[in-house]
């Protein structure tokens, strides 16, 4: 640690037990960012009248902002945060990866089912798909990594965050299943939702930002409320089981597997090594 840049703060918990930190983080902050999403949003929905209040965009982008300003102050001097640094760059081939996982679903459940009737997602939809890209971004891969990688960071450490931060995403969407979801589709949507997250956990671990990871997400949800009649405004996917659903499945499968077997090429765990120790200004 350079002279004049500050006293580091000690955090014995995540030093101590990483992973259990590391959630822990996740979860103060993740209330943080609901709260203070939530009341921004409630302000202008009272000031403009249509303004969605629960998914609205100013409030989920100021609640990305504060909670990544927050984590900054908290771990002062040491990271840069979130947002900014790293190697954005190194996410282009997980982003071909997931771009390829999505034109291949788009064109088989064509084939299968025919030509969707598309239609131009309303603000409703935008503000879900926004605040998905954001929040999720946030806390499964954001708040969840970062602090992981602190300190002692090599290739088991890089594995284990990436393996935790999609088991959890994944788990967590099966939570949809309490909000109306299908119950089956719920089941199914855990474990493409794991799929998809070793591919932007991967993405986020190799550039170290996150910005990536939110746009990709963002377009993807939006494409996906678009062209499909069985994912509600709200994100809800609210028809069964299909033959198209076990077929993203195996996408999101062979997608994952993708990314991970080009994730643990040396060059690449060196990379992403290479970014952490940059990102976080701390002695091992």
């Amino acid at each position: 640690m350079a002279a004049g840049q500050g006293k580091i703060r000690e955090h014995k918990l995540i030093d101590k037990h990483p992973i259990l930190g590391s959630l822990l983080v996740a979860l103060v902050f993740y209330v943080i960012t609901t709260i203070a999403a939530g009341v921004i949003n409630l302000l202008i929905g009272s000031i403009i009248p249509g303004y969605p209040r629960e998914t609205g965009p100013v409030g989920t982008i100021a609640g990305l902002l504060l909670v990544n300003l927050l984590f900054c102050l908290w771990f002062k001097p040491e990271t840069e945060g979130m947002l900014k640094g790293g190697e954005p760059k190194a996410a282009v081939w997980y982003i071909l990866v997931f771009a390829g996982y999505t034109a291949l679903t788009m064109l088989v459940s064509i084939v299968m089912e025919g030509i969707p009737s598309a239609s131009v997602p309303n603000a409703t939809a935008l503000s879900t798909a926004l605040t998905a890209g954001c929040i999720e971004e946030l806390v499964f891969r954001g708040l969840i990594i970062t602090p992981m990688m602190r300190r002692g960071v090599d290739r088991k450490r890089v594995i284990t965050a990436l393996v935790i931060s999609s088991v959890i995403f994944g788990l967590v969407h099966g939570t949809n299943a309490l909000g109306g979801a299908d119950p089956g589709s719920s089941i199914l949507q855990i474990f493409t939702s794991m799929g998809i997250g070793f591919v932007l956990g991967a993405m986020y671990l190799r550039s170290g930002n996150l910005w990536p990871g939110i746009i990709t997400h963002f377009l993807f949800d939006v494409l996906a409320i678009a062209m499909s009649s069985g994912v509600s405004d709200n994100g809800i996917i609210t028809e069964g089981i299909s033959a198209g659903s076990w077929v993203n499945l195996a996408f999101c499968i062979a997608a994952a597997i993708i990314a991970v077997i080009l994730f643990r090429k040396e060059e690449e765990i060196s990379g992403t090594i290479r970014v952490w120790k940059s990102k976080w200004k701390v002695e091992a």
